[in-house]
């Protein structure tokens, strides 16, 4: 089974952190969840937007984001989530 933190995580931190209270700044909460950890990580071009470097990009709508995801029902795609890039595809 699973739990639905496996893929509503980021986005239950911006609908509720960044938005909902207040607690972090939209960069400060996308820092934390990509270029943070690849530097703890040692993942030598991740985690940042940079010219000769592999990029994931998620183009989402701060103003509506946020998990949908429920014990119920795991898997249900994040809301506010437009398009994701990888390697420059769709």
């Amino acid at each position: 089974m699973t739990h639905p933190r496996a893929i509503g995580t980021f986005q239950k931190i911006l609908g509720q952190c960044v938005r909902g209270k207040g607690l972090l700044t939209l960069e400060k909460a996308i820092h934390k969840k990509t270029g943070l950890p690849a530097l703890w990580y040692g993942l030598e071009g991740k985690g940042f937007i940079a010219q000769d470097k592999d990029a994931v990009l998620v183009i989402f709508d701060p103003d509506t984001t946020d998990q949908q995801c429920t014990y119920s029902q795991p898997i249900l795609p994040n809301k506010g989530v437009n398009y994701v890039f990888v390697r420059g595809r769709k």
